[in-house]
């Protein structure tokens, strides 16, 4: 038989015996030392409940949290710059200590130096070998990673000649990547003016404009740097939207001229500072002076006192939901809310015309009402009796009897809306910030729109279809 053959039978109201063996039992001393269970005293948390809960970790003091502690901040562990205790390493200003590496190369995967020193490592500027970006003295190699590459000039000509038939910008990129790096003696200059003899749909323009962050860089197809105009790649010669014109070179000499001088924006992999906001160095080693930050004012929302949050208010909480300061928006009184007002009226439900609920709380059958002639079963649309006057109201004086455009008084500004600023006080027809390519006049507006004036009426005003007067702005080609 089995060891489970032997077993003694168990109960589900009796657990079965569990070995013990080798297991220490350290609850009893744990719960005597700490009061909480079998853990380290270090390991229980500060709040909530826990050892020391008004307790700063930094400065030992109660009252405050350590993140808020305005006391310096206290290092118990090394520097990892120097070896020193009382800073971290962004603060250190003492020279660098070497210490001796143990642990794994992240580039070749040997152990005993860093990935900085490793001869195997592949420099991001020049793809070189046995050196940082940081570091690198040459050019920079600005083609793309995995770019297909081949020997033959004249297939890789076909290439782009082929590419730029078929239109796809992405493809002419490649393509252009690939006959550069074939051909990597041939300017920015000369490609333009083989690409104009050849007449290729794309153009290479250089624009006068900023790159677009100080660790960026223009770069030429040579590999040097801090150009002043960026190249792009078009499909014309002259800017398609009012947005490009601007920096756009005027004619196609000065493009060539602006070539001699440009080249194609990248990272230029050197370090930033942001205290300075200089690139070339790290802020660790600015020579200018640290800037103080300020910490974002913090204003408590239970004393309105600032200089603390709520967590940490001394002051006893303010009564919330129905109490103390609270007033009713309907009556004015202090105590309850709009909803618990004893002076409210009954609410009426919109869709089972009753009292007590709302008509999004409502599980009662739909009832309609006619506001025409207050029977129920259809809509007013649909009443079949003649219009009442005496349940028709006047949207311009408020008063029944008539239709707002049959309305005597002088026409209230004040309730027309205008629809394309959404302000009140005018119509369409004046509205002082029309939509943009829109061209809105007193007399008349776009089809369909109501000239100012005839709001009221139920037909547009004359004029309504007429064509809307836009003059395109001629640009002179090349």
């Amino acid at each position: 038989m089995t060891e489970w053959d032997n077993a003694a039978p168990s109960t589900w109201d009796e657990p079965a015996p569990i070995d013990t063996a080798g297991w220490v039992d350290s609850t009893a001393a744990a719960t005597a030392d700490t009061g909480y269970s079998g853990m380290d005293p270090e390991s229980i948390s500060k709040h909530d409940g826990g050892l020391d809960v008004d307790t700063c970790r930094n400065c030992h003091q109660a009252g405050h949290f350590s993140r808020d502690c305005p006391e310096p901040r206290q290092m118990s562990g090394e520097c990892f710059n120097c070896g020193e205790t009382g800073h971290n390493k962004a603060d250190c200003t003492n020279p660098k200590v070497e210490r001796p590496f143990t642990g794994t190369c992240r580039t070749c995967g040997a152990e005993g130096h860093r990935s900085s020193e490793c001869a195997d490592a592949v420099c991001k500027k020049c793809s070189g070998t046995g050196h940082t970006a940081a570091a690198c003295s040459e050019k920079y190699n600005l083609y793309p990673e995995g770019l297909a590459y081949t020997d033959d000039a004249d297939k890789a000509w076909e290439n782009l000649l082929a590419a730029d038939a078929t239109g796809d910008v992405d493809d002419f990129i490649q393509a252009f990547w690939m006959y550069c790096k074939v051909a990597p003696e041939l300017t920015l200059v000369q490609l333009e003016e083989c690409f104009r003899e050849t007449e290729f749909k794309y153009y290479l323009i250089a624009k006068e404009q900023t790159v677009p962050s100080p660790v960026h860089t223009n770069v030429d197809l040579q590999g040097n740097s801090n150009k002043k105009y960026q190249v792009s790649f078009q499909k014309t010669s002259k800017p398609r939207r009012a947005i490009l014109a601007e920096g756009w070179p005027k004619t196609p000499e000065e493009n060539l001229e602006r070539l001699n001088d440009a080249g194609f924006s990248m990272d230029n992999l050197k370090p930033y500072c942001t205290n300075c906001e200089q690139s070339g160095h790290s802020m660790k080693t600015c020579p200018e002076e640290k800037q103080v930050v300020e910490k974002p004012k913090v204003t408590c929302s239970n004393c309105s006192t600032d200089g603390h949050y709520v967590r940490d208010c001394p002051e006893p909480r303010a009564v919330r939901g129905g109490g103390g300061d609270v007033e009713c928006k309907f009556c004015g009184e202090q105590g309850h809310f709009v909803k618990d007002c004893p002076t409210k009226p009954a609410e009426k439900c919109r869709n089972c015309q009753k009292e007590g609920h709302r008509a999004s709380d409502c599980t009662n059958e739909r009832v309609i009402i006619c506001r025409n002639c207050s029977v129920a079963g259809h809509t007013g649309r649909d009443c079949p009796e003649p219009t009442n006057m005496d349940n028709v109201t006047c949207r311009n004086c408020d008063k029944t009897g008539h239709f707002s455009k049959e309305c005597s008084e002088p026409k209230d500004w004040s309730k027309v809306q205008c629809r394309l600023c959404n302000e009140k006080g005018h119509g369409a027809g004046r509205c002082p910030n029309p939509t943009a390519g829109e061209d809105y006049t007193a007399s008349a507006g776009p089809a369909g729109v109501a000239a100012e004036g005839d709001w009221m009426a139920d037909t547009p005003a004359a004029g309504a279809g007429a064509e809307w007067n836009s003059a395109a702005a001629e640009v002179s080609a090349w």
